[in-house]
């Protein structure tokens, strides 16, 4: 019992795992987007800027510019490195390790407040009236409120201080350098300081705005996957996606072809006459669990439990195809699965148990059935009576499975090795069903069911 209770706990935590995951997935993936957004805003508007900056001192200051000022060049050359690197990102080329490039894009910003700032106060013009007087000043407030759209506060805290930080340099440099022709005062520096202060308190407003309305899209997108997660443990997840996609509920359904597999436990209404309910539902649970693993890994949909019994469905709400060789390989494969299990049993002196199993295929009707208070999605028709019956066959003619020829030749090559067992009259049938197995025991040529 040990055994059996510790390996269903773990695919249950495992499973709390990977949706925790898949939540952290969702609110990365969309904090990320979003940042790389509005960085490629940003680099757009900071070529445009040093483009503008750069044809202004090529067209005003053109002299100087030829006759190789270092301050004209130098502020060039920022403005084309500037240029090139926010290209470069923009092409997709920096599209791995994003975060080392905002880090670099903010020194990147730094440096053009620097270069717009400091070269007039270090090499002024003979009309030169201070720092605050130039279109230069308002470069910083562009770049603090830069620093916001980066969505991370620590970013944008840190631009906004720097920018400050450098304009105070350059108005204290400007002071001493050119304080005899500087027409500034107590004025300007309070508007400059407000104005710096507005941007870097928008900066932050930005970044923590977009941050919380990015985390509230993520927690929609949680919280629709968990409901998704939530109702295809009930329903399966194909159906449950198909529930989801739907606008409204439509009773009735679509005629189409599928495989319908049913497996059942042979004497386990007797042996659970044995157990208590609660190691009744442990054992139940620890087999279905392990049986619905192969059922999903092959594209198949549980439908329903019958108690201990397995309704499977290969082809709804989805058609893929090769619903009929996948119906045989889970059912192959269900062997297998219950051959492993009985082995785990026997680790807890607990008896091996039996299953038989049914395949057919042929058409169904699909869809909602029900009232608009309450629908179940299933399938409907004399394909899945048929299979049924095969199951119930299995006990009488000694075998684990029991295959249709429908279902074998739906499957074509890719069925597994099947070998004939005959003619089998079931109940409510006139005409007799030709049968297979996955094991070589040929039966009479015509066998009625009990069933």
């Amino acid at each position: 019992m040990a055994n059996l209770t510790t390996s269903t706990v773990a695919r249950r935590v495992g499973s709390a795992e990977r949706f925790a995951h898949r939540a952290m997935a969702i609110v990365d993936t969309a904090l990320l987007a979003t940042a790389r957004r509005n960085e490629r805003g940003v680099a757009g508007a900071r070529i445009v800027i040093a483009v503008a900056f750069a044809l202004r001192l090529i067209f005003v200051f053109s002299r100087d510019v030829l006759d190789g000022h270092v301050k004209d060049w130098y502020m060039l050359t920022n403005m084309a490195v500037a240029t090139v690197v926010s290209v470069v990102f923009l092409t997709g080329v920096a599209s791995h390790r994003f975060s080392t490039w905002q880090r670099a894009f903010i020194i990147l910003d730094l440096v053009l407040v620097g270069a717009s700032v400091f070269p007039p106060v270090i090499w002024p013009e003979l009309t030169y009236r201070g720092l605050l007087t130039t279109p230069f000043a308002g470069v910083g407030t562009l770049v603090a409120v830069s620093g916001g759209l980066r969505l991370h506060r620590g970013y944008a805290v840190f631009t906004s201080v720097a920018v400050l930080v450098l304009w105070m340099i350059a108005c204290a440099l400007d002071l001493s350098r050119n304080g005899h022709v500087v027409a500034w005062g107590a004025s300007e520096v309070a508007y400059y300081t407000i104005e710096l202060g507005g941007a870097a308190l928008l900066g932050v407003l930005v970044a923590t705005r977009t941050l919380d309305l990015a985390t509230r899209s993520a927690a929609k997108a949680i919280e629709a996957e968990r409901a998704r997660e939530h109702l295809g443990a009930y329903v399966g997840r194909e159906v449950a996606e198909e529930a989801l996609r739907l606008d409204e509920i439509v009773l009735g359904g679509s005629r189409q072809p599928v495989a319908v597999l049913f497996s059942d436990l042979r004497g386990f209404t007797r042996y659970a006459e044995k157990l208590s309910p609660e190691d009744l539902v442990t054992q139940l649970n620890a087999y279905l669990e392990e049986m619905v693993v192969v059922i999903t890994k092959h594209g198949g949909v549980v439908d329903k439990y019958i108690g201990d019994g397995i309704m499977a469905v290969f082809g709804a709400p989805k058609t893929k195809g090769d619903d009929a060789s996948r119906a045989l390989l889970a059912a192959r494969d269900l062997v297998k699965a219950l051959e492993a299990h009985n082995r785990r049993r026997a680790l807890s002196s607990m008896p091996p148990l039996k299953m038989g199993i049914g395949v057919h295929y042929g058409p169904v009707v699909a869809g909602n059935i029900g009232t608009m208070e309450h629908a179940q999605y299933t399938i409907i028709g004399d394909t899945v009576n048929l299979a049924s019956r095969l199951e119930s066959s299995t006990k009488d003619l000694g075998t684990d499975v029991l295959v249709s020829l429908a279902a074998k030749v739906a499957a074509g090559p890719d069925a597994p090795l099947l070998f004939p067992m005959g003619m089998l009259v079931v109940r409510g049938r006139d005409e007799a069903v030709e049968v297979f197995s996955f094991t070589e025991a040929p039966l009479p040529p015509s066998i009625s069911s009990s069933s």
